[in-house]
């Protein structure tokens, strides 16, 4: 008897292209032998918010700027390994890899101690760890959206002063 020969896996199916337009995506390979994925590399809250009118460009630059600060010091949330000679130092100083880390997270302990309790976990929780800004615990319920966009547009505007953006 014969064996029965396997179909090949065909490549995954990414969707219409029309949803590719809207964003830029970047194809790589997946943990399955043979099959690839797409994953969404323009995802970032800031620019929706900006993009609606929700945030003005100087309050994106100040997340972002904290941001940078967030990931250069390790504090983000990521799971490869840690390489500490692709940390850039923050101002453009001479910083060797450790120093830069340290430098960042001193950057992201001041800010934070300047915003206080509750707008800094919203900072951390909307420019740190990328979620939106209704979907901050303490706001959960009724018009969560509007009352987390506007203690973000405070605390951004207090960001960008700090930041002199």
């Amino acid at each position: 008897m014969a064996k029965r020969k396997r179909k090949a896996r065909p490549d995954a199916d990414f969707g219409p292209i029309e949803r590719q337009q809207h964003a830029e995506y970047v194809t790589e390979q997946s943990d399955l032998a043979g099959v690839k994925r797409q994953r969404n590399v323009t995802h970032d809250v800031l620019a929706t918010y900006e993009r609606r009118n929700q945030i003005t460009t100087r309050q994106k630059d100040a997340g972002e700027a904290f941001a940078n600060s967030w990931r250069k010091g390790m504090l983000a949330e990521v799971y490869s390994t840690i390489d500490l000679e692709g940390v850039i130092a923050i101002g453009g100083d001479d910083y060797t890899g450790q120093e830069a880390v340290y430098n960042a997270r001193q950057s992201v302990h001041q800010m934070v101690r300047l915003l206080g309790k509750p707008l800094s976990d919203l900072v951390i929780h909307v420019c740190g760890l990328g979620h939106h800004a209704g979907s901050w615990p303490p706001l959960e319920g009724a018009r969560s959206g509007e009352a987390g966009m506007s203690m973000l547009r405070l605390s951004l505007d207090q960001m960008a002063h700090f930041y002199r953006v």
